[in-house]
């Protein structure tokens, strides 16, 4: 049975235990997709990890056994970089997961959730508005340094792919979060009704 439905049957309903019954059913889901919710965030922070942690290992394979001498320094540093970001995704879960649904009221429950969650976005946001241009200016400098203008042309390549890239990553983060937040968001203004 749907959460609008529950509502119909509880607000059309004449008897008294049927309003009871019905508010006690309707927590019940809001609950359980609430729960559902905050699973599938947990659910792709892993992914982000896992695949993060496959793209560190082949990248330091990469930078250690085939790249030439003159890409090592740098790779070695946008490893770092990259190791240094999984911090991040461990404390985004530790975050989510220290949320309890079941220890206090599920208003306030989904209201701590949807705050550390938008503390997780924003700083997921900014750790990429930083690091993506270092990244960007990095993978130029690498590949352009031979040339004579290698330095300047890497970072004219890294100011000019900065608007695509905040783009892109701001589609990205919507696309894998903010449909989560907005059912929260959602879920919390109809307990709210």
């Amino acid at each position: 049975m749907e959460l609008d439905d529950l509502k119909h049957i509880w607000q059309n309903s004449g008897e008294a235990s049927q309003p009871a019954m019905n508010a006690e059913a309707l927590l019940l889901i809001t609950r359980q997709r609430s729960e559902n919710i905050l699973e599938r965030l947990i659910r792709n922070i892993w992914y982000e990890l896992v695949v993060s942690i496959l793209v560190i290992i082949a990248w330091f394979y990469y930078t250690f056994f085939h790249a030439e001498e003159h890409w090592k320094i740098g790779g070695i540093i946008m490893g770092v970089f990259m190791v240094a970001s999984l911090g991040f995704y461990g404390w985004g879960l530790l975050r989510l997961k220290s949320i309890s649904m079941a220890d206090v009221s599920l208003k306030e429950s989904l209201t701590q959730l949807i705050k550390q969650f938008k503390l997780y976005i924003k700083a997921y946001t900014w750790l990429n508005i930083l690091l993506i241009p270092f990244a960007n200016f990095l993978g130029a400098y690498l590949i352009l340094s031979p040339l004579e203008d290698g330095l300047k042309t890497s970072a004219m390549i890294a100011v000019g792919m900065a608007p695509f890239m905040w783009w892109l990553m701001r589609w990205y983060i919507n696309r894998l979060y903010g449909q989560h937040l907005t059912r929260l968001v959602g879920i919390l203004e109809e307990l709210n009704e």
